[in-house]
Order: C-alpha cells, then sequence, then structure tokens
C-alpha cells in the first residue's frame, strides 16, 4: 500500500473516534496515537480482513483505551459535588434502575437482580432459578439490555 493511499485510508478512523470521544482536544489525541500504532504495526498487518476493518478496530480501540485511561485518572471535583449531592443522586440512580427492572419479564429481572443487585455468581443464579449456567448468562444480558433500552428513552 502506498503512503498516499495510507494517509487517505487513515482519514476513516475520524468518525470512530468522534462517536466515542466528545472533547475535541482528546479527539485529536486520540487520532495520533491511531497513526502511531497504524506506522507501528501496518507491516503486521496481514491481509485476512480489509484493511479499512483493521483500521477502524485499531482506532475504537485506541478510543476506548483513552476512555478507560481518563476515567481511572479524572478526579473527582469536591466542591462541585457534595455528599448530599452524590448521595441523592445514587438513590435517584437506584430507584430509576429498580423501576425499569419492574417492568420486566420476571424471567429477565430476576436474574438481573441476583447478579448485580446480590452480587450472585452464574453457577448460583442459574441453582436458584433452576437453569442451565449459559441461560443464566444469556438471561442476565437481555435483561440488562432491556433495561439500558428503557433507561435510554428517558430524557
Amino acid at each position: 500500500m502506498l503512503l498516499v493511499e495510507l494517509v487517505d485510508q487513515l482519514g476513516l478512523a475520524i468518525p470512530t473516534v468522534r462517536r466515542l470521544i466528545v472533547s475535541e482536544a482528546d479527539a485529536e489525541e486520540v487520532l495520533q496515537d491511531v497513526l502511531v500504532a497504524v506506522a507501528e504495526t501496518v507491516s503486521a498487518f496481514r491481509g485476512d480482513a480489509r484493511f479499512t476493518t483493521w483500521l477502524v478496530t485499531v482506532a475504537r480501540n485506541k478510543a476506548i483505551s483513552h476512555l478507560r485511561r481518563v476515567r481511572a485518572t479524572e478526579p473527582l471535583d469536591e466542591d462541585a459535588v457534595g455528599d448530599a449531592q452524590r448521595m441523592s443522586s445514587v438513590i435517584a440512580t437506584r430507584a430509576t434502575i429498580d423501576d425499569a427492572l419492574s417492568r420486566l419479564p420476571a424471567e429477565y429481572s430476576q436474574p438481573v437482580r441476583l447478579r448485580d443487585l446480590q452480587a450472585l455468581g452464574y453457577e448460583q443464579i442459574a441453582r436458584q432459578l433452576d437453569l442451565n449456567v449459559n441461560t443464566a448468562k444469556s438471561r442476565v444480558a437481555r435483561g440488562r439490555a432491556m433495561v439500558a433500552a428503557q433507561l435510554g428513552e428517558r430524557p
């Protein structure tokens, strides 16, 4: 692949990064990381998939890594968020989730409650609900997705 073609293809990474990174400065930083990663690893590209697929995957992974790094190191602004405000936020979130769970069919709400609220393992959930372990895992995943869909509908 010629250098000019490579640079043209790198433009495909921009929308991928911008979907995940809101800050303009952070997006530019991630795009630079993508450029460096592609330059360092392009020789390892085997051609099993299209180059654009590989590039978008590199861009998405770099953006996710950036978000994880920022989340882990971002300090909590104690002046902006007081104890009472933090507590009311936790209570409101719990009440919202409880409300969303109550609207799910029991076959999905029970496994989610056992997993996420009671912190039971999948094997314990399967035993308690008389299910196969894989069925318990899929019901937790589907239940979580249903809760997420409900919460996404809220303003």
